[in-house]
C-alpha cells in the first residue's frame, strides 16, 4: 500500500524533533531507511518549491 503525502510528512517532522540520526530514528520506528531518505528528498524539494513560489 502506498503512503500518502501526510503519511510521509509526519515521520519527517517527528524525526526533526527527535534529535536522533536518520538511521537511529528509522531503526527505532521500523521505517526502512531508504524509504525515509526518499520521502525526505521529495519533502525537501517541495519545501524549496514553496519558498520559490513565495518569493515570486
Amino acid at each position: 500500500m502506498r503512503k500518502t503525502k501526510t503519511d510521509k510528512e509526519a515521520p519527517i517532522r517527528k524525526w526533526e524533533r527527535s534529535g536522533l540520526s536518520q538511521a537511529d530514528y528509522c531503526r527505532k520506528n521500523g521505517i526502512p531507511s531508504g524509504s525515509f531518505r526518499g520521502w525526505l528528498a521529495v519533502w525537501i524539494r517541495e519545501q524549496e518549491g514553496d519558498q520559490r513560489n513565495l518569493a515570486s
